[in-house]
């Protein structure tokens, strides 16, 4: 079961931390990253299923506050989701049994720091959970979807209200006693660079734009031999001056044709071979020779060609910047729980297990 809380991740303000499994990987480059979560994406199933009469069953107490399967199992899907594509076939056992006993420690993070928000008094702004309910309810066609996908998931709507209750005094507390913003000096940012240089590293790549005429394993010889002559006339073509952007638009079976062939940039290793080697041989403006792949024909055109490099540290420093500001933030909310949970009474059941 997917958790529900992915519903308004992508609009709550909490900037939720997954604690003990954060990222610590240098800022990516040349991509944006998103928290929108698809509203309508399936019931996640990358697990086997469990038995429904365990879900209320109690895993562990919290100062006085039970934890049931139930919550832990949401928790899981939720991480699953962010790692399962970082995980290689022969650990999946290994990987569900670590991810499991991490959910099972949010779950209970989760229950201090609001225990910690109503011991603090913290509030919440009148009517906002009712502005991220509508929030929500917009990511949907309908309110009749909407109603469909909690019955699905089993979440009533005053439970998702609480839930987005709770994450906001959480919020509130810990905006109240984390930093927002953490000063990062010039030489953390200097020694950042240089200690992470392979993550600013940028290899030779291309862009390329290609006509293709698609071959299917159905083909009948003179089907070969009609699509051999289509591409050889399209290459005539091009060799007696016909635009190639024109061409692609007209003759080419890729979806690339809306754009005049082009495929964007990319680098050594991403590209079938023939292809590939092709490519890469050409001079900027030059158009290939006919390359056979296993795709079917191609004429190949070199629009662009950009050399390996290490970017620069004034390109990359807000990138940077931004990172260790929140690592910072990250490492000084794991210090405040660290507390909580020191002074806490946290028991854990027999049936704690996955």
């Amino acid at each position: 079961m997917k958790r529900f809380l992915l519903l308004f991740l992508a609009i709550s303000a909490s900037g939720w931390l997954i604690f003990g499994c954060q990222n610590h990987s240098p800022p990516p480059i040349d991509q944006d990253s998103s928290l929108i979560e698809s509203s309508e994406s399936d019931e996640f199933s990358g697990r086997d299923s469990f038995d429904k009469s365990d879900e209320d069953s109690v895993i562990a107490i919290v100062n006085g506050t039970t934890v049931t399967r139930m919550e832990v199992d949401q928790e899981m899907d939720s991480l699953f989701q962010q790692f399962k594509d970082k995980v290689f076939p022969e650990k999946t056992d290994e990987f569900h049994a670590n991810l499991w006993r991490q959910a099972l420690e949010n779950v209970i993070n989760r229950k201090l720091l609001f225990q910690e928000a109503e011991r603090e008094g913290i509030l919440t702004e009148d009517g906002i959970v009712d502005r991220r309910i509508a929030e929500i309810e917009k990511r949907f066609h309908s309110q009749k979807r909407f109603k469909k996908q909690l019955d699905n998931l089993r979440i009533s709507e005053e439970k998702l209200r609480q839930e987005i209750e709770h994450d906001l005094k959480i919020k509130g507390l810990l905006d109240c006693h984390i930093p927002k913003e953490n000063e990062v000096s010039q030489e953390e940012i200097v020694e950042f660079y240089h200690a992470n240089s392979e993550s600013f590293h940028i290899p030779e790549r291309i862009r390329v734009k290609h006509i293709l005429i698609a071959l299917s394993s159905e083909d009948t010889p003179q089907e070969l031999k009609q699509k051999h002559q289509k591409i050889i006339r399209i290459k005539i073509e091009i060799d007696n001056g016909a635009d190639f952007e024109t061409l692609a638009s007209h003759y080419s079976d890729c979806n690339s044709n809306s754009k005049g062939g082009d495929l964007g940039y990319f680098e050594r290793g991403k590209m079938v071979k023939p292809f590939e080697d092709a490519a890469f041989g050409l001079k900027v403006d030059e158009v290939s020779e006919i390359v056979k792949t296993q795709y079917g024909y191609h004429l190949i055109k070199l629009i662009e060609r950009q050399d390996e490099q290490i970017l620069p540290l004034d390109l990359v420093r807000d990138k940077i910047i931004s990172f260790l500001k929140r690592e910072k933030r990250d490492l000084a909310i794991r210090e405040y729980l660290f507390r909580l949970r020191s002074s806490a009474k946290i028991e854990y059941l027999e049936n704690a297990t996955q």
